[in-house]
């Protein structure tokens, strides 16, 4: 039988919420003070809509979820998913393609919002049984994204062309925008919920020796 923590739940929700109003205040105060450029605005978007919106989304409809959906082999296929379009639709020719079709680029948006809506769904609903597990997929998540904002800022030329326009500036300023929202997103909620799992770990009740 799974033991589920009394904790868990409240406290996942927390580090998503938590998560989210620290991407969202670090766009609110660094957006104004640069010059943002094809690239980086929609980079914004794909940082508001999958490291804002979605985690707050989970946080709020997580409790109405059937949990009998929810295990650690569908955390690892969201998590894998999500990965996996994220570098996709960051191909150039995929973002050139993107850019010069309105209906590609929702799709692209929309994909991309519903994959990580159903990542953090799934890390919410695995934190009462499977925490570490959720904690491991947070990280592996944080890690590959910003390693592709690395790719953005230290590529020797410019990778993309929207809209028949190309800087590297811009290309810079988007890979340090997701190199900056992506650990305080998925690192700060996976730091929050290990934290949670060692206090849950020490408030386990102890046996009592024999003798």
């Amino acid at each position: 039988m799974t033991l589920r923590s009394p904790y868990a739940a409240p406290t996942s929700r927390m580090a998503a919420i938590g998560s989210a109003v620290a991407v969202l205040i670090a766009g609110a105060v660094t957006l104004p003070l640069v010059d943002v450029g094809p690239l980086s605005l929609q980079m914004a978007l794909h940082l508001a809509v999958m490291n804002v919106a979605a985690p707050l989304a989970a946080a709020m409809l997580s409790p109405r979820t059937p949990r009998r959906v929810m295990s650690v082999p569908f955390l690892w296929a969201v998590a894998v998913a999500q990965i996996v379009l994220l570098w996709a639709w960051h191909v150039p020719g995929v973002q050139h393609a993107a850019a010069d079709a309105m209906g590609l680029h929702l799709v692209m948006l929309g994909s991309l919002a519903a994959v990580a809506f159903l990542f953090w769904i799934a890390v919410l609903e695995s934190a009462a049984t499977a925490r570490w597990g959720a904690v491991v997929a947070l990280l592996l998540t944080g890690k590959l994204a910003c390693l592709l904002g690395a790719l953005l800022i230290f590529a020797p030329r410019e990778l993309y062309r929207l809209n028949g326009l190309a800087s590297l500036e811009d290309q810079q300023l988007a890979g340090l925008l997701m190199i900056t929202a992506c650990p305080l997103s998925y690192i700060v909620a996976g730091v929050a919920m290990a934290a949670q799992a060692i206090g849950d770990l020490e408030r386990t009740p102890k046996p009592l020796s024999a003798g």
